[in-house]
């Protein structure tokens, strides 16, 4: 195995050598003196010079790094939205439209209630429109990697308001916020199981007896699978399917074109070593330094939007049909559909 020298502070070894020579002679110690010294105060001395350099080099660095940092970023963000301005245009002014659309709901409906449709899809929008302008700014970071593994997210929360919206069912909106009892009763479980070696202090008993009595009200109410994954749409597939997964929803949500989009985010995701080594140059050479470099080519930047904004379009198709004023959905939809449609245009000819 390889070793390598000054990985964290450069001339780490000079910087030793220089310490250690400058305290001998402060001691007025011989050489053989001072290694003396050392072979019998080995371990103290030593994590003494440590500490002391590990000090020494923070508090060298610059108090304005932060600062330096973030014109560093501006910097490049400017530099990528002017080279590509309309790109970067259409995709927020679709990013605007969603948020104006989320903000006239928020503004007709504060002070109100709302039964558990309202309160899913409202939430549901709401989580679309922050990560698709999250999305949006990864991709003016040239952080196209994790743009597409955002999207992946993103595409999930997508295709399940869909399948929602599309079969308009009370009692399925119920089973689906019901449903979220699973992940408490997992926190609960993996939170009592290492609380301990995280040092933090237990859940108290009353605690865990209103999730324990939560879930068993739920396995009561729907049946003992009901914490499973997605058995919450059991509802729709009917009880003769043993497991429901991401897949029946997305087939079922008429999304399943999107499958190998969905695949290749999921790859990104996920540490595989096709997706942690795919830097190679044509002639088969890894590119080691292309893994923490942005992406500063167009290309790059087309399907983590163009994906983006077709899988909103989805949602907000039936969104919009949902609650859109009598004569208004049309023209909604269509200043929606043509935003996309512009964003296309500024793709190079041999994109589709």
């Amino acid at each position: 195995m390889i070793k390598y020298n000054n990985l964290v502070i450069d001339k780490l070894g000079d910087i030793t050598n220089g310490t250690l020579e400058s305290s001998r002679l402060g001691l007025g110690l011989s050489e053989e003196e001072f290694r003396k010294l050392l072979s019998e105060q080995n371990k103290d001395i030593f994590e003494m010079i440590d500490d002391t350099l590990s000090d020494f080099v923070l508090n060298q660095i610059d108090q304005d790094y932060i600062h330096t940092w973030l014109k560093g970023t501006a910097k490049n963000q400017q530099t990528i939205v002017k080279e590509f301005p309309d790109f970067f245009r259409y995709y927020f002014i679709f990013v605007h439209a969603a948020n104006k659309i989320f903000g006239r709901i928020e503004e007709e409906t504060t002070g109100t209630t709302a039964d558990i449709k309202e309160i899913i899809l409202f939430c549901m929008l709401g989580n679309l429109c922050r990560m698709a302008d999250e999305i949006g700014v990864l991709l003016t970071n040239g952080s196209t990697t994790a743009a597409l593994s955002l999207w992946r997210v993103f595409y999930e929360y997508a295709v399940v308001g869909v399948f929602l919206m599309r079969h308009d069912s009370e009692e399925l909106y119920q089973r689906y916020a019901d449903h979220g009892q699973k992940n408490v009763d997992k926190q609960k479980n993996s939170f009592i199981k290492h609380f301990g070696e995280l040092k933090f202090p237990p859940l108290t008993d009353s605690a865990i007896q209103d999730i324990e009595l939560r879930s068993a009200e739920l396995k009561e109410k729907y049946g003992n699978d009901f914490l499973g994954e997605y058995v919450w749409a059991k509802l729709i597939f009917g009880d003769d399917k043993k497991r429901v997964n991401f897949f029946d929803i997305e087939l079922n949500a008429g999304m399943s074109r999107y499958r190998p989009f969905y695949i290749w985010a999921s790859g990104v995701v996920h540490p595989t070593y096709n997706s942690m080594t795919d830097y190679f140059d044509k002639e088969g050479k890894l590119i080691i330094g292309d893994i923490t470099r942005q992406k500063l080519d167009l290309h790059s930047y087309i399907d983590p939007a163009q994906l983006t904004l077709v899988v909103f379009y989805s949602f907000l198709d039936y969104f919009l049909y949902r609650y859109s004023s009598d004569g208004e959905y049309d023209t909604n939809v269509l200043v929606l559909r043509k935003i996309i449609e512009r964003l296309k245009q500024t793709f190079p000819e041999k994109v589709d």
